[in-house]
């Protein structure tokens, strides 16, 4: 009996919560469970797969309509996640809204992190190409930009070329600034994520870290500064969210029953809808 009972009390304390069905007759369990499992648009639709622009596969990847000038988001995951603050952005200002992404694959020329990406690149680039002007969102992850001062450089090149190639074939540009990342291990070594938490503290208390503002620049403070300087000389704009999802200067991942973060590096869908207004001022 003994060791039944310790058995149990482990499931329930290291249990997934997001990978039951189960509630425990909690709200927060609930909730985590409705805003953790929620898939991104982008990936909803099929959009998040390597499928490069004008393909036939890629007519589900049309959000919105509008009689004013199409919005192309482009990029990796960290680009994915943006996918409702960009369509309710496109939705606010009457524009058209596409989005394909794909998965580790930074939207910038000479960059590409295999064959596939490469091939993404090249074949979407093409395909604008041909197309009336229009306003290019590109956003990706700043961990490309990490590590030495080689691999910021070659960041910072690869995407002032690629900010110069879209306008050269007439379109605007504009870069969301990198997330602020939860730079938070956990007890075996690795970066938290929500599917991590275990069931009794979602149950208690909703599993939420935080960082400070502060931290998450000195971690990523290379990158964003590097970032703000390429549309400042090659006339884009720069899309900055850091101050929404870090207010009073700490990012949190689970504040006012929402959980904001879904690992240490995405944002979940419902904490994108909250920045569609910051997209929309951006864009228009």
């Amino acid at each position: 009996m003994v060791a039944v009972f310790v058995a149990t009390a482990t499931a329930l304390g290291v249990g997934l919560f997001f990978e039951s069905s189960v509630s425990w007759n909690s709200s927060n369990v609930v909730v985590a469970q409705e805003q953790i499992e929620t898939s991104h648009l982008a990936e909803a639709n099929g959009c998040h797969v390597f499928t490069p622009l004008g393909l036939p596969s890629y007519e589900n990847c049309w959000f919105t309509e509008g009689a004013e000038i199409t919005i192309y988001m482009v990029g990796d995951s960290n680009a994915e996640q943006f996918s409702e603050a960009l369509v309710d952005a496109g939705e606010t200002l009457d524009r058209p809204v596409s989005i394909t992404t794909a998965s580790a694959c930074p939207f910038l020329i000479d960059f590409a992190t295999n064959s596939r990406c490469d091939t993404y690149i090249q074949n979407t680039l093409k395909w604008i190409g041909s197309q009336k002007p229009a306003s290019v969102v590109i956003a990706m992850s700043g961990g490309y930009g990490q590590g030495s001062q080689i691999d910021l450089s070659n960041y910072t090149t690869s995407l002032d070329k690629t900010i110069e190639a879209l306008q050269a074939l007439g379109h605007g540009v504009s870069v969301v600034q990198a997330i602020p990342n939860i730079d938070h291990p956990t007890g075996f070594g690795t970066q938290w994520t929500a599917g991590s938490c275990p069931m009794f503290q979602v149950v208690r208390e909703g599993c939420g870290v935080t960082i400070r503002l502060e931290q998450a620049t000195i971690n990523q403070g290379e990158v964003w500064a590097a970032t703000e300087l390429v549309p400042e000389k090659s006339v884009s704009r720069l899309i900055q969210v850091t101050e929404s999802l870090c207010p009073d200067q700490i990012c949190e991942t689970f504040m006012n029953n929402i959980w904001s973060y879904r690992d240490s590096n995405h944002i979940t869908a419902v904490q994108s809808s909250t920045l569609a207004p910051i997209f929309a001022q951006a864009l228009k």
